[in-house]
């Protein structure tokens, strides 16, 4: 839950980072976006992982291109910087939180 309402910030920097002069940069709207597009993939997930990976890749985009006011070659970058993000932090985090053997 913690990550869907930190999400959005990290998708603000980006498109703030790579397209702030024509991007949409309200938190509400690209709560929403990021809020759809993941509950979209979740429930594509259920079936199976790669699924819902799918729905976000290509989801997300399409969804910040439309509602962000961004080109979809720029909401297509900050897709995958974003999904990287994700995956390196939940890396991160995983090994934060594993004990070491002594």
């Amino acid at each position: 839950m913690l990550s869907l309402l930190l999400s959005p910030f990290i998708v603000m920097f980006l498109l703030w980072l790579l397209a702030r002069h024509e991007a949409e940069l309200s938190y509400y709207i690209i709560f929403f976006v990021v809020a759809g597009v993941s509950v979209a993939a979740f429930v594509g997930g259920l079936t199976s992982p790669w699924l819902g990976l799918g729905i976000y890749l290509i989801g997300l985009p399409f969804a910040i291109a439309r509602w962000c006011y961004v080109s979809l070659p720029k909401a297509a970058l900050v897709t995958v910087l974003f999904v990287v993000f994700q995956i390196g932090f939940q890396i991160v985090l995983k090994l934060l939180l594993t004990p070491t053997k002594a």
